[in-house]
Protein backbone atom coordinates (compact mmCIF):
# COMPACT_ATOMS: atom_id res chain seq x y z
CA UNK A 1 0.00 0.00 0.00
CA UNK A 2 2.64 2.46 1.01
CA UNK A 3 4.75 1.54 -2.33
CA UNK A 4 1.63 2.17 -4.63
CA UNK A 5 1.38 5.55 -2.51
CA UNK A 6 4.50 6.49 -3.06
CA UNK A 7 4.19 5.49 -6.96
CA UNK A 8 1.09 7.82 -7.34
CA UNK A 9 3.09 10.65 -5.56
CA UNK A 10 6.25 10.16 -7.62
CA UNK A 11 4.14 9.99 -10.62
CA UNK A 12 2.13 12.87 -10.17
CA UNK A 13 5.37 15.01 -9.00
CA UNK A 14 7.27 13.79 -12.51
CA UNK A 15 4.51 15.08 -14.88
CA UNK A 16 4.20 18.26 -12.50
CA UNK A 17 8.26 18.65 -13.31
CA UNK A 18 7.21 17.39 -17.20
CA UNK A 19 4.53 20.31 -17.26
CA UNK A 20 6.86 23.07 -15.67
CA UNK A 21 9.60 22.26 -18.15
CA UNK A 22 7.51 22.17 -20.74
CA UNK A 23 6.22 25.74 -19.72
CA UNK A 24 9.40 26.74 -19.88
CA UNK A 25 10.68 25.43 -23.03
CA UNK A 26 8.09 27.02 -25.17
CA UNK A 27 9.32 30.10 -27.14
CA UNK A 28 7.75 33.61 -26.34
CA UNK A 29 5.09 34.60 -28.26
CA UNK A 30 5.95 36.99 -31.19
CA UNK A 31 4.17 40.85 -30.86
CA UNK A 32 1.82 41.39 -34.02
CA UNK A 33 3.74 43.29 -36.09
CA UNK A 34 3.34 47.23 -36.31
CA UNK A 35 2.39 49.61 -39.18
CA UNK A 36 5.26 51.08 -38.75
CA UNK A 37 9.16 49.92 -38.69
CA UNK A 38 12.27 51.22 -38.22
CA UNK A 39 12.89 51.07 -42.06
CA UNK A 40 11.63 54.53 -41.73
CA UNK A 41 11.37 55.83 -37.95
CA UNK A 42 9.03 58.96 -37.00
CA UNK A 43 9.83 62.15 -38.48
CA UNK A 44 10.26 64.80 -35.11
CA UNK A 45 8.91 68.09 -35.78
CA UNK A 46 9.87 70.74 -32.92
CA UNK A 47 9.80 74.37 -32.02
CA UNK A 48 12.49 76.93 -31.42
CA UNK A 49 13.29 77.41 -35.26
CA UNK A 50 10.94 74.61 -36.71
CA UNK A 51 13.33 71.62 -36.79
CA UNK A 52 12.61 68.27 -38.86
CA UNK A 53 14.82 65.56 -37.76
CA UNK A 54 14.74 61.58 -39.27
CA UNK A 55 16.72 59.19 -37.65
CA UNK A 56 17.46 57.34 -41.21
CA UNK A 57 18.11 57.81 -44.65
CA UNK A 58 18.65 61.73 -45.49
CA UNK A 59 16.72 64.84 -46.52
CA UNK A 60 17.45 65.95 -50.31
CA UNK A 61 16.55 69.19 -51.74
CA UNK A 62 13.93 69.24 -55.04
CA UNK A 63 13.35 72.86 -55.47
CA UNK A 64 12.95 75.74 -53.49
CA UNK A 65 11.15 75.10 -50.45
CA UNK A 66 10.59 71.18 -51.54
CA UNK A 67 12.59 68.32 -49.49
CA UNK A 68 12.37 64.48 -49.88
CA UNK A 69 13.53 61.96 -47.86
CA UNK A 70 15.99 59.43 -49.26
CA UNK A 71 15.94 56.39 -47.82
CA UNK A 72 17.82 53.45 -49.47
CA UNK A 73 16.01 50.32 -50.48
CA UNK A 74 12.93 52.23 -48.07
CA UNK A 75 9.49 50.53 -47.53
CA UNK A 76 6.59 52.30 -49.92
CA UNK A 77 4.87 55.52 -48.02
CA UNK A 78 1.29 54.76 -47.78
CA UNK A 79 0.58 57.33 -45.35
CA UNK A 80 1.21 59.44 -42.40
CA UNK A 81 0.10 59.51 -38.22
CA UNK A 82 0.86 62.46 -36.67
CA UNK A 83 0.26 62.80 -32.95
CA UNK A 84 1.42 65.05 -30.12
CA UNK A 85 1.09 65.41 -26.02
CA UNK A 86 0.92 62.82 -23.92
CA UNK A 87 -2.28 61.49 -21.41
CA UNK A 88 -5.52 63.64 -21.69
CA UNK A 89 -3.05 66.38 -23.77
CA UNK A 90 -2.43 63.80 -26.16
CA UNK A 91 -4.04 64.24 -29.98
CA UNK A 92 -3.61 62.23 -33.38
CA UNK A 93 -4.38 62.96 -37.20
CA UNK A 94 -4.30 60.32 -39.60
CA UNK A 95 -3.90 60.64 -43.92
CA UNK A 96 -1.88 60.42 -47.11
CA UNK A 97 -0.50 63.93 -46.32
CA UNK A 98 0.15 66.00 -42.63
CA UNK A 99 -0.24 69.84 -42.83
CA UNK A 100 1.66 71.46 -40.02
CA UNK A 101 0.94 75.15 -39.23
CA UNK A 102 3.22 77.12 -37.47
CA UNK A 103 2.80 81.29 -36.95
CA UNK A 104 1.52 81.82 -40.01
CA UNK A 105 2.97 79.84 -42.50
CA UNK A 106 2.48 75.76 -43.29
CA UNK A 107 4.53 72.91 -43.98
CA UNK A 108 3.19 70.06 -45.79
CA UNK A 109 4.21 66.30 -45.61
CA UNK A 110 3.08 64.20 -47.79
CA UNK A 111 4.35 61.34 -50.30
CA UNK A 112 5.61 61.79 -53.54
CA UNK A 113 6.72 59.09 -56.16
CA UNK A 114 11.09 59.92 -57.31
CA UNK A 115 11.97 60.30 -60.23
CA UNK A 116 12.86 56.89 -62.02
CA UNK A 117 10.69 54.98 -59.29
CA UNK A 118 7.46 53.07 -60.66
CA UNK A 119 5.96 52.07 -57.06
CA UNK A 120 7.97 53.35 -54.38
CA UNK A 121 6.63 56.40 -52.78
CA UNK A 122 8.74 58.35 -50.37
CA UNK A 123 8.33 61.53 -48.15
CA UNK A 124 8.25 64.48 -49.23
CA UNK A 125 8.19 68.39 -47.25
CA UNK A 126 7.14 71.48 -48.74
CA UNK A 127 7.04 74.90 -47.29
CA UNK A 128 6.77 78.30 -48.35
CA UNK A 129 9.27 79.17 -51.31
CA UNK A 130 10.85 81.67 -49.45
CA UNK A 131 11.41 79.94 -45.90
CA UNK A 132 14.22 80.71 -44.49
CA UNK A 133 15.42 76.62 -44.84
CA UNK A 134 18.81 75.19 -44.03
CA UNK A 135 20.04 71.45 -43.43
CA UNK A 136 22.03 71.38 -40.87
CA UNK A 137 22.80 67.87 -41.62
CA UNK A 138 21.88 65.23 -44.05
CA UNK A 139 18.90 64.01 -41.32
CA UNK A 140 18.14 67.96 -40.12
CA UNK A 141 16.10 70.71 -41.60
CA UNK A 142 16.06 73.37 -39.89
CA UNK A 143 13.55 76.28 -41.11
CA UNK A 144 14.62 79.83 -39.17
CA UNK A 145 11.54 81.03 -37.45
CA UNK A 146 10.40 82.50 -34.26
CA UNK A 147 6.65 81.20 -34.91
CA UNK A 148 5.49 78.46 -32.84
CA UNK A 149 3.94 75.14 -34.06
CA UNK A 150 0.24 76.06 -33.88
CA UNK A 151 -1.27 73.16 -35.30
CA UNK A 152 -1.85 70.25 -37.66
CA UNK A 153 -4.67 68.55 -39.57
CA UNK A 154 -5.36 66.03 -42.39
CA UNK A 155 -6.62 68.41 -44.90
CA UNK A 156 -10.71 66.86 -44.07
CA UNK A 157 -13.39 68.65 -41.96
CA UNK A 158 -14.63 65.41 -40.09
CA UNK A 159 -14.01 65.40 -36.30
CA UNK A 160 -10.48 63.92 -35.28
CA UNK A 161 -8.75 65.39 -38.21
CA UNK A 162 -7.17 68.52 -36.40
CA UNK A 163 -4.46 68.75 -33.40
CA UNK A 164 -3.12 71.57 -31.75
CA UNK A 165 0.28 70.74 -30.78
CA UNK A 166 1.63 69.96 -27.30
CA UNK A 167 4.51 71.12 -25.70
CA UNK A 168 6.23 72.04 -28.99
CA UNK A 169 6.82 68.84 -30.40
CA UNK A 170 5.08 65.86 -32.93
CA UNK A 171 5.86 63.42 -34.44
CA UNK A 172 5.10 61.86 -37.78
CA UNK A 173 5.23 58.10 -38.62
CA UNK A 174 5.12 56.91 -42.30
CA UNK A 175 2.60 54.52 -42.42
CA UNK A 176 3.72 51.21 -45.21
Amino acid sequence: MIARRWLIVSVALLMLAAAGLSALSRPLPVPPPQEQDDDRPPIIISSGSVILNVATGSWVREAAGRFRQEVVRGKDVKSFTASTGTGGAACSVSGTAILVTYGANAISIGRVLPTGQTTRHAANVRMPADAAVTLKDSRTLVIATTDPLISFTNGSTGPNSTCQVAAGRLEIRQVH
